[in-house]
């Protein structure tokens, strides 16, 4: 992984910067999307 998401991604996990509000509609989109499949699969 590199580039500039990984240097994002980076600063966000060290909280040297936070992310937009897009941004974080967008990763707790993305959460709850593999966490309703992960629990899904555990269902079946």
């Amino acid at each position: 992984m590199g580039g500039p998401l990984a240097r994002t991604m980076k600063a966000w996990v060290s909280g040297k910067r936070r992310p937009n509000a897009k941004n974080l509609d967008a990763i707790e989109h993305a959460y709850r999307t593999v966490r309703r499949e992960n629990v899904a699969a555990h269902l079946l």
